[in-house]
Formats: C-alpha cells, structure tokens, sequence
C-alpha cells in the first residue's frame, strides 16, 4: 500500500479520550443541577396568587375612589310634576290629585334618605328621561280616566276660567291647596 491509503486509514480513527467507555447512548444522565419541579410550581402558584392579590387591592381602591367621587356628587333625580299640573289644570279635585303628590313625595322621600339629591324637573332646562321620577302611572291613568269638571262651565269648586293675564294665587288660596294636598300624608 501506498502512503496515501495510510493517511486516510489514521484519518478515520481518530482516538478518543475513552476508547474503553460505552457509547453515548449507554451513558448515565447528567446530574441536575438546578431547582426541583417542585420549587417551579410553587414559584408559578406564587405569581398567581400575587397577582389576585395586587388585583383585588386595585380593584377595591378603585371602588374606593368611586364612592368618593359619588359623595362629592351624589347621585342626582328629578321629580316631574307635570302629571299633578296637567290634573290641577284639568280642574280635577285636589282629594282625588292627592295619592299622586302622596306617590311622588314618598319616591323623592326614599330617595333622599338613600343619598341622592332630588331637584324639581320644572327647575331643569335639560334634562335626561332616565333621572326622572314621577307618580305611579297606573295613578295618573286612573285620574285622568275621569272627567273633570267641564272648563266652559263654571262650579262651585272651580272659578271661572279667566281670559286675561292671570293673576296670582292668593296666599288663603294657595294655604287652601297646600292642607288639601298634604292632609293625606
């Protein structure tokens, strides 16, 4: 043989540092060095739990911070009276308006002792229809079911309809109203 086939020969075996050692595959397995499972999952359950935790402390001072803001401005209604208006208007009988200023006065009552502030709607030049508050309706129905007094046709309970300027409520008759409406409470 020539000199070249004995080089590629030595080439081919090269000598390892464990000639007398197993295959790889035969070899045991490194030893571990790092933490146990056991230490990872109590590191993940850790980050769970810190993360509820810091969850609920923001979620509580947000809430926090909305009942603030809610008793700097609490929450506002408006009591529509249009509905005794209209009655009075339609000349109906101030026993018969009064379970409906009876109605509204307890709803603005409860209202009020639960914190909000009730304003009259007459007072409001905008308005939203959800703040509104205004007496049962199967109340109003029932007394505009009835008919009122004719207004062409004058009665002992109600004046003749003027057609001038109107002039303003006398104090007697505006006491008169008021006893009339607020003896029921």
């Amino acid at each position: 043989m020539d000199g070249s086939a004995d080089i590629t020969a030595l080439s081919r075996h090269r000598p390892e540092a464990h000639d007398d050692a197993s295959s790889p595959a035969e070899q045991a397995p490194p030893e571990r060095t790092g933490r146990p499972d056991s230490w990872i999952a109590a590191g993940a359950a850790l980050l769970v739990v810190g993360a509820g935790v810091f969850g609920l402390w923001k979620m509580s001072e947000r809430i926090a911070g909305l009942e603030a803001a809610l008793a700097e401005r609490p929450a506002i209604r408006l009591a529509d009276y249009s509905a005794i208006s209209r009655a009075v208007a339609a000349g109906h009988d101030p026993q018969a308006i009064l379970p409906l200023m009876v109605d509204l006065k307890r709803q603005t009552a409860d209202l009020g002792e639960a914190g909000v502030l009730v304003i009259n709607r007459a007072m409001v030049e905008g308005h939203v229809a959800a703040l509104t508050v205004a007496p049962d309706p199967t109340l109003v129905a029932a007394l505009m079911a009835t008919p009122g007094p004719s207004i062409g046709a004058p009665t002992a309970s109600v004046p003749e309809r003027q057609t001038g300027p109107r002039t303003p409520m006398s104090e007697a008759e505006a006491a008169a109203l008021l006893r009339a409406l607020t003896e029921g409470r």
